[in-house]
């Protein structure tokens, strides 16, 4: 019915497919806080470890979604620097100026010692929830916020926590890049972490 059991010893990461099973099913509006937890920015930083877990140990990753503290200008001047994109931040045309965080929840990249330009770079959406749908598209984040672009057009990583087999795989791929859905977050999911609560 409206329940869900579980009557498995929770070992290894057994305790994350549960987690993403709940972050598909729950009302992400109404019941995302669970024990003054955030579930969805518990799902971000899960798949933060994931992006870092599929680009290799030399690769970074970090948050950009709204649970990150700071203006939308400093948060795009700070990637911007840690990408070491010579750009600087603008609105675009039209722009309200009330931008959260541009549609990005996460930047990974791989840098090189040099820190010049042309590097992989990838931006990723993180989806809790069962209405996502609509929100599969890549964004065109530093055409819109930064002044230069990289060198290297950017790779686009979608994470969502629900299992959809084969349904619309290609048109889905086609329109938001490479997607994790939740059999794919658990491939690449670390096998030695404990927790993904915040620090």
């Amino acid at each position: 019915q409206n329940s869900i059991t579980c009557q498995l010893t929770l070992e290894d990461n057994n305790v994350f497919y549960i987690f993403l099973l709940l972050a598909n099913r729950l009302n992400m509006q109404k019941e995302r806080i669970q024990s003054n937890l955030d579930a969805t920015e518990l799902f971000e930083r899960l798949c933060c470890l994931v992006a870092k877990s599929y680009l290799g140990e030399h690769s970074i990753c970090e948050i950009f979604g709204t649970s990150i503290k700071g203006t939308f200008e400093q948060k795009v001047k700070d990637i911007l620097m840690k990408l070491h994109i010579k750009g600087e931040f603008k609105d675009p045309l039209g722009s309200t100026g009330l931008q959260k965080d541009g549609g990005i929840d996460l930047i990974a990249w791989i840098p090189f010692k040099d820190s010049k330009d042309s590097q992989l770079i990838a931006l990723g959406q993180c989806k809790t929830g069962s209405n996502w749908e609509q929100l599969m598209k890549k964004i065109a984040f530093f055409q819109n916020y930064s002044t230069l672009q990289p060198f290297v057009e950017p790779e686009y990583m979608f994470f969502v926590a629900e299992d959809f087999g084969m349904h619309k795989w290609e048109e889905r791929s086609r329109n938001c890049g490479i997607i994790f859905d939740r059999i794919r977050i658990m491939e690449f999911l670390p096998t030695n972490i404990k927790e993904i609560d915040a620090p």
